[in-house]
């Protein structure tokens, strides 16, 4: 079973420097890894698995998000390209023998606005920066979390992670972790 690392880079180069930071986090931690970066500048990735993206400044989280959609892995680990590791995180993998999808509580993001995260309206406070998931089984929740955000009716110019909190809540074919 393949397993492996999703990165997202487009848009400002310095978002390419930190991902090329990540990468070689994970070629010292995890070199048996996969990497898969979605990006506007292949060449800075000559050595990972690299896709070509097109960055939205209208929709800057859309390479984020199209990266998970397209993830070339059974099991994936999406990390946000400001992400450092600091040790292996083998057990997000092997989590997915018991899950779909895993993501953290975003930390202090319940003291927001209620209209952002009060449950009720817009889902959970997870955090999009880390992402375990198995693309395959959560091809539609992607997808929905993708059209959500295009749309940006509900959270207009607010990030992402609303569109796919409000889907932990709501999506009850799925089994958040």
């Amino acid at each position: 079973m393949s397993f492996g690392f999703v990165l997202s880079a487009s848009g400002d180069p310095l978002y390419t420097q930190l991902a090329r930071r990540v990468v070689e986090d994970i070629r010292e931690l995890m070199p048996d890894a996969g990497i898969a970066v979605f990006t506007d500048c292949k060449a800075a990735f000559p050595d990972v698995r690299a896709f070509g993206t097109t960055h939205s400044s209208g929709r800057p989280f859309l390479s984020k998000i199209d990266a998970c959609v397209n993830s070339p892995f059974e099991k994936s680990v999406y990390l946000d390209s400001d992400s450092r590791l600091i040790r292996s995180v083998e057990e997000l993998f092997e989590l997915l023998d018991f899950c779909v999808i895993a993501m953290a509580f975003s930390e202090g993001r319940e003291f927001q606005a209620a209209d952002r995260w009060h449950p009720g309206k817009s889902g959970l406070p997870l955090s999009s920066s880390t992402i375990a998931f198995r693309p395959e089984r959560v091809r539609d929740l992607m997808s929905g979390w993708r059209d959500d955000y295009i749309k940006g009716e509900r959270f207009p110019n607010r990030g992402d992670q609303m569109y796919l909190a409000r889907l932990a809540l709501i999506d009850t074919s799925v089994r958040f972790v």
